[in-house]
């Protein structure tokens, strides 16, 4: 497998050697990386653009989507201070030890979407327990292991959020569709499926709770939270969405059901269809 480190994006690297192409099987999305920086860190001020992330979930055409594109929120250079970086978390909270609820709830925020879009998901070592040590080659540039045992609750949401991922309806090439665009909420949802498991991923930019909040879902009866980056299991504040949720025939999103849901701020919340966990969901739930 060939990944091109590849800035800008650019179509002629990912197309087959037949059509004239490079042939690569995948390359960095450069969109990508800067849209969900962008938001993020726009979220801090209360304005992100949802159409954004729209456009980051469906990606940017042919052989610029799905199995083609290389997603991540930070790699070495965006970490790297020799090319003007720093690890997003003193982005997010500039005060030492890094790692207030801002810097929690967005990181998680963010690497849920890159993790749950269609294309390859990657992170930096160090994400997955708020490593703020910038990447470098030197001994203080090492990641500090002791972190995960600091910041476990943290490392629990990325070990559930990978086994989640695991599932085929989040594979590079599953279906999607963006269906809930709520620019004025600061709202997004799309839904994941392959035939079999049908998910729905919201993600809630704000800065405060939204309780009661309707969305529309693809399919009537049963759904089940199987994932929420707010949950005090992560570290976060809650709300959760516990039991098996029913949708109502209210419609809403193109979809004739919806259902009403608590999303927390910085909130990654997953669906899925069914009111009892199996398979993957029954590995999400903490040890």
């Amino acid at each position: 497998v060939l990944v091109a480190e590849q800035l800008p994006d650019d179509a002629w690297i990912t197309r087959p050697t037949g059509l004239g192409g490079a042939g690569f099987d995948a390359q960095y999305y450069d969109y990508f990386k800067n849209s969900i920086r962008s938001e993020i860190l726009d979220a801090a001020f209360g304005d992100p653009e949802m159409w954004r992330i729209r456009d980051i979930v469906n990606g940017s055409g042919a052989y610029l989507n799905g199995g083609s594109v290389f997603n991540y929120l930070e790699l070495h250079d965006e970490a790297w201070p020799m090319s003007g970086g720093q690890r997003i978390v003193k982005t997010i909270d500039t005060t030492f030890p890094h790692d207030d609820v801002y810097a929690r709830g967005r990181v998680k925020l963010a690497q849920g979407i890159v993790t749950l879009a269609p294309g390859i998901p990657a992170f930096l070592m160090g994400l997955e327990w708020l490593e703020d040590a910038d990447f470098g080659t030197g001994e203080a540039e090492r990641i500090d292991w002791a972190k995960k045992v600091a910041y476990a609750d943290h490392f629990a949401f990325f070990r559930d959020l990978l086994t989640l991922r695991k599932n085929d309806s989040f594979r590079s090439d599953a279906l999607r569709t963006v269906h809930h665009l709520d620019e004025a909420g600061n709202v997004i949802g799309f839904r994941r499926w392959d035939g079999v498991d049908d998910y729905v991923v919201v993600a809630n930019f704000r800065n405060d709770d939204c309780t009661a909040y309707r969305i529309g879902m693809p399919a009537a009866g049963d759904w089940r939270e199987v994932l929420n980056s707010q949950d005090p299991v992560y570290g976060g504040s809650g709300p959760v969405n516990g039991g098996t949720l029913s949708t109502e025939a209210v419609p809403l999103d193109g979809y004739a059901q919806s259902i009403v849901v608590d999303l927390p701020m910085m909130g990654l919340v997953v669906f899925r269809k069914g009111s009892a966990p199996t398979g993957a969901e029954e590995e999400t739930v903490p040890a």
